[in-house]
Formats: structure tokens, C-alpha cells, sequence
């Protein structure tokens, strides 16, 4: 199997479409092209980068019909990483002041 990453940048219709799917934001997809872009600099090539993996849309929901979509274990990761942010970081304190 080729290890071989792609010099992969998210954008035009596929963005659009990446977006509505897993509910991203614009900030989101850019970092995800951020790390993508840092990580083709610094390794191009990452063992099973490229095999499938099935994500869900709506992380609330489970593995049904209408609710996954099968993606490259690169992407997959990536859209984990930035909901986990999501999560974690959130963007604005309880205040506003953020």
C-alpha cells in the first residue's frame, strides 16, 4: 500500500459540501488545511493515511443510515481533531469576553 501523502488542500465544492456535512465552520476547515498543509512540509508519508473510515454527521446519533459517511482515516482524524476543540476550547467564554 502507498504511504504516500497527497499534497491535499479542502476547498472549493468539496469544502462547501465537507461543511454541511459534519456541521463545520469556516475556522475549522481552515485549520484543518493549516495542519494539513504543515504536516505535507514536515512528513509525506503516514501508514493508513488513506484507508476508509465511517464518521458519523451528527456525533449525537449513532451509526444509522443517513447519519455516516465513509472518508480517508487522514480526514476522519482531522474533522475528530476540530470537534474535539469544538468541545474543549470553546471559541467564546459564558460572558462574551472572549
Amino acid at each position: 500500500m502507498n504511504n504516500q501523502i497527497p499534497k491535499i488542500k479542502i476547498d472549493g465544492e468539496r469544502a462547501i459540501n465537507l461543511m454541511k456535512m459534519f456541521d463545520l465552520t469556516e475556522t475549522e476547515l481552515e485549520l484543518m488545511n493549516n495542519i494539513l498543509s504543515e504536516h505535507h512540509k514536515n512528513k509525506t508519508e503516514l501508514e493508513g493515511w488513506n484507508e476508509p473510515v465511517l464518521m458519523r454527521y451528527d456525533e449525537l446519533k449513532g451509526y444509522v443510515k443517513g447519519n455516516v459517511e465513509i472518508v480517508s482515516q487522514l480526514i476522519g482524524s482531522l474533522i475528530d481533531y476540530v470537534r474535539d476543540l469544538r468541545i474543549n476550547l470553546p471559541l467564546v467564554d459564558e460572558k462574551g469576553d472572549n
